[in-house]
């Protein structure tokens, strides 16, 4: 593009950088646009406006930040035909690539090029790299419960999930996560990778750890509810004397579910009305029940060596996750999540093996 009109988008906090940013580009005859955001701006449609309706002339956006300036420009290039550039100032960048924003309930999938413009070993801080780490953690098993839910449906392409994985398992290694450059350059390996939306049962249990207000830290909630889900699905797939039952009364959950985190129970129980178990399922689940249930357990053994890198980037070095989390809570929510989850996730699917 030799010349034209380019947008830069960031937040405030990140200003002075993308200034830096813009007086490289200004060496070129090019108009620039600003979009600053305030730093408490959240990912949604309304905040997206800014760069929807912002000058039609504009044939590039270059977005300067962590995945909070990601989300409003992916979330932006579903309403309108722009090309754009993720410059990132932190390793965590959850969500960059997916279909964004719960919130206002926008999915895209996008394609850009991404850019990191430090070196690894000074790309954001300790507590960063601690997020990113929870965040890995949350995909590895998110990964095995897409796996079985493409088993269950063929929902999913096969080959690219073991490329995801593939993926998650060069930064994860044997678990000790203490290679910063490792961890970083495998978060944009993986955020350029083309996959498939799913809201996972670790993506729905955080966003309720959020809700009840154990953390508001993206990488604690999905560490903490990644932990929880291992221990759950290696209890679900270890049992090999199951047979289909009538699931108890969802609505009982339902309840629970809206008691604890002060939501509207009818926006809890619409998630469940059309749901339409098939009896096949529980023969897939056999064939399968023991190659997840490998997986599961693999990713266990290397469990204390995650949590411990996890610990070890908190400035803390994970202190206050002894005093500040009621785990009672957590297996609160696990024990009532699955009107909130896939209808053939793991957890729903105790519900119709009978397993509690």
């Amino acid at each position: 593009m030799p010349m034209g009109h380019i947008g830069i988008c960031c937040r405030s906090k990140d200003r002075a950088y993308a200034e830096n940013l813009t007086k490289e580009i200004c060496q070129f005859d090019y108009k620039i646009t600003f979009i600053e955001y305030p730093d408490d701006v959240e990912i949604n449609y309304e905040n997206a406006k800014d760069i929807i309706n912002a000058d039609a002339g504009i044939r590039l956006f270059v977005a300067i930040g962590d995945r909070i300036v990601a989300g409003i420009t992916a979330i932006s290039s579903a309403f309108r035909d722009m090309e754009y550039i993720l410059v990132a100032n932190s390793p965590n960048l959850y969500g960059v690539g997916y279909a964004l924003d719960e919130a206002s309930g926008v999915k895209c999938q996008v394609k850009f090029p991404l850019v990191v413009l430090q070196d690894a070993e000074t790309l954001g801080n300790r507590e960063a790299y601690a997020q990113c780490v929870g965040i890995m953690l949350g995909h590895c098993v998110e990964s095995i419960e897409k796996k079985y839910v493409g088993y269950l449906t063929g929902r999913f392409d096969e080959r690219k999930l073991n490329a995801e994985q593939q993926e998650l398992n060069d930064v994860v290694g044997d678990g000790d996560m203490s290679d910063r450059r490792l961890i970083a350059e495998g978060m944009v390996r993986y955020a350029r990778l083309k996959k498939e939306p799913f809201e996972s049962s670790v993506a729905v249990l955080s966003k309720l750890i959020e809700d009840v207000c154990l953390t508001n830290n993206r990488g604690e909630s999905r560490l903490l509810a990644a932990i929880a889900l291992i221990k759950y699905f290696k209890s679900i797939l270890s049992v090999d004397n199951y047979c289909l039952s009538v699931p108890a009364d969802v609505s009982n959950k339902c309840r629970r579910l809206a008691k604890i985190t002060g939501q509207d129970i009818s926006d809890i129980i619409k998630r469940v009305q059309n749901r339409n178990f098939q009896p096949k399922w529980l023969y897939i689940h056999g064939e399968y029940r023991q190659d997840i249930l490998a997986e599961v357990v693999g990713l266990e053994n290397k469990l204390g060596k995650i949590i411990k890198s996890a610990k070890r980037y908190m400035s803390d070095v994970g202190y206050h996750l002894g005093d500040d989390y009621d785990s009672n809570i957590i297996i609160e929510l696990i024990y009532n999540l699955s009107p909130l989850t896939d209808e053939c996730s793991l957890v729903a699917m105790a519900d119709y093996l009978g397993i509690e």
